[in-house]
Formats: C-alpha cells, sequence, structure tokens
C-alpha cells in the first residue's frame, strides 16, 4: 500500500497536472507547453508506485480526481499515466481494472486501449488520435468534487459530535440542549414536538450509527447539491477532498438551510477559497462549542489550498491578465 506521504504527493502533482491543463484552455498559451508539462507533472505521480497494489491504489486516486474534467483532458491526462504505469502493471491488467472499478469512464477507457493497441502495433507517437480537432474542443471548466467523504473525515466528525469525555464514541442517552431539540449519538436531532426520543432514552451503538450514517447522507447531499447547481451554470469550482470534508460538517451541523443560505458559501461560489477559509471561523456560531470547531474546519478546509487550480490560477493572473479572459470569468463565476 502506498504510504499517506505518497498519496499526499501523488494528490497534489495529479492538481498541478490539472491546473496546467485548465490554464491553456483558459489563457490559450502554446498547447505544446501546457501539455508537456502536464504530461510531465502526471509522470512525476507515479515515481512512487512500485507494485501493482500500489498502481491500483494510484489509479484510484487518479479517477476521483478527473472524473469530472472535459472529455479530452481526462483522456490525456489517462493515457500519461498509463504509458507511466507500463512497466509495473500491464497494459491488460490496466485496462481490466479500470473497467471493473466504479471510475465511470468506461468511454475513455476504450479509447485509450484501442489508441495504444494502434500506435503499439504502427509505432506513431502517443498523441491522443484527434484529441485537437475543432470538433473535439471543449472549454475546460473545472467542475472537481469528491465522490464522498474521506475516513478521515467520518472519524473528525465523530469526535466533534459524539461524547466530550470519550471522543469519537456516540452518546448512547438522549440529552436536551436547550435548542428546541432532543440530541443523541452522534449529534443526531430531532424537534422535541415529534421526537422519538425523550430525554434519558437510550440506544445500543448499532443505532447510533445508523442514524448517524443517515444524517451523513443528508449533510454530504446538501454540499453537493449546491456544486450541481454551479456545474449547470458554468460556475468553475475546484474541491479538494479536505474542503469537501470541512464543508461536509459543517452541513452537518449548520443543516442544509444554514450551508446553502451561509456568506460562506458565496464566497466559495465566487472562487475567493482562501476568504472562504476565514469566513468559516464566524460562520454559525451560536453556542460555545462552535468555535473551536469552526477553527479546526477552517484549518482543514483550507490545508492544501496552495495546490488548488483555481487559487493558483487567480494568484497567477492578478497583475497580467487578458481581457477576454477577464469577461469570460466574469460571465462565469464573477471571479473578478
Amino acid at each position: 500500500m502506498l504510504k499517506e506521504s505518497n498519496i499526499i504527493e501523488i494528490e497534489n502533482l495529479i492538481s498541478e497536472a490539472i491546473k496546467n491543463v485548465y490554464k491553456e484552455n483558459s489563457e490559450k498559451p502554446s498547447p505544446t507547453y501546457e501539455w508537456d508539462l502536464t504530461e510531465k507533472k502526471v509522470k512525476d505521480s507515479t515515481l512512487g508506485v512500485k507494485t501493482i497494489e500500489q498502481a491500483k491504489q494510484y489509479l484510484n486516486i487518479l479517477f476521483k480526481k478527473i472524473k469530472n474534467l472535459p472529455k479530452k483532458i481526462k483522456l490525456k491526462i489517462l493515457k500519461y499515466a498509463f504509458i507511466s504505469l507500463a512497466g509495473i502493471i500491464s497494459y491488460s491488467q490496466l485496462y481490466d481494472y479500470a473497467s471493473n472499478s466504479d471510475s465511470v469512464l468506461d468511454d475513455e477507457i476504450e479509447i485509450i486501449k484501442l489508441d495504444l493497441k494502434i500506435n503499439n502495433e504502427e509505432g506513431e507517437s502517443t498523441e491522443i488520435m484527434d484529441l485537437d480537432s475543432e470538433e473535439n474542443e471543449e472549454e475546460a471548466i473545472l467542475s472537481y468534487i469528491p465522490n464522498s467523504i474521506s475516513d478521515y473525515g467520518i472519524l473528525e466528525m465523530k469526535k466533534e459530535e459524539g461524547s466530550s469525555r470519550v471522543k469519537g464514541e456516540p452518546v448512547l442517552a438522549a440529552y436536551d440542549l436547550r435548542d428546541g431539540k432532543v440530541t443523541i449519538g452522534w449529534g443526531h436531532a430531532e424537534s422535541k414536538s415529534n421526537s422519538q426520543f425523550k430525554v434519558g432514552d437510550t440506544i445500543t451503538k448499532e443505532k447510533a450509527e445508523k442514524l448517524f450514517l443517515e444524517d451523513l447522507e443528508s449533510a454530504e447531499d446538501a454540499v453537493k447539491s449546491v456544486f450541481e447547481e454551479w456545474k449547470g451554470k458554468n460556475i468553475p469550482f475546484y474541491v479538494d477532498q479536505n474542503m469537501y470534508d470541512a464543508m461536509v460538517s459543517m452541513a452537518f451541523n449548520m443543516g442544509r438551510g444554514g450551508f446553502r443560505g451561509s456568506d460562506f458559501i458565496q464566497l466559495v461560489k465566487k472562487g475567493n477559497y482562501e476568504e472562504a477559509k476565514e469566513r468559516i471561523l464566524s460562520t454559525n456560531v451560536s453556542f460555545k462549542g462552535h468555535s473551536p470547531r469552526r477553527k479546526r474546519e477552517s484549518e482543514l478546509f483550507g490545508k492544501s489550498l496552495e495546490f488548488n487550480p483555481l487559487v493558483i490560477d487567480a494568484k497567477n493572473s492578478k497583475d497580467i491578465i487578458s481581457e477576454g479572459y477577464k469577461k469570460r470569468l466574469k460571465k462565469l463565476a464573477g471571479i473578478i
């Protein structure tokens, strides 16, 4: 298995590769130059992969990172990765694993499979067929968000929502926070007027787990629904795992309405991720325990912002940026 440090490095390098491609499609510098940089970043991201199992783990990371990118970009990044991994795992093993995974990239895998087979037989270059033709040109609007909260995110949420005495464990007896609700387990709250629980009622840990997973699903749906709306409006966003985990924690605590209506999420919508990180600190702070929790969520949200393609692109574009690019960004997301 890959070490945590290897996973972090892989995620960072893939993010940088995506940033290079996004920049190319946005500001239109030399395509050859930008794709060369992207190919190098993808190749570098595979350097720590030494075994077949590690290669499969790497592919899982890659699939999640590129799932929502335009097809042209997915194809190129996938092919660079496949070629780089070929010395560790055979193409047939790569295709079989990719096809049997839940990556939802079956069409792309089949195109690469055919392309690599043709190139191997005819000795052609490693450029993907017809990717740069005008009819296949797609505007690279970033719209990446993880599929689900990480195991780390779940553990941290259980610490936040569970027992103050035994961190990470549920409270198995219903209690009253004087907010009009009865709370039990890992922060499962129900209105007193129609709750199935009364203060003092107890449940098993298994029941607490069931309630937690239901509430977690609702919180994730609250977060994802916001970004699905933005995707439909061509509003760019790039949410890494840390950002996503932090937002799910906030939605779990604040509720769907509180999360969607917050000033924080409006800053995220505008691409002001660094300002959004700071705004978390003052978002929905109404109880004593909220301040330290928001501090932890803010730190998690900003943990890897330095590698975020939109943050990098915004910094690089502050001084010199084309008027056409300014107009496009204004139209899409109000970044400027």
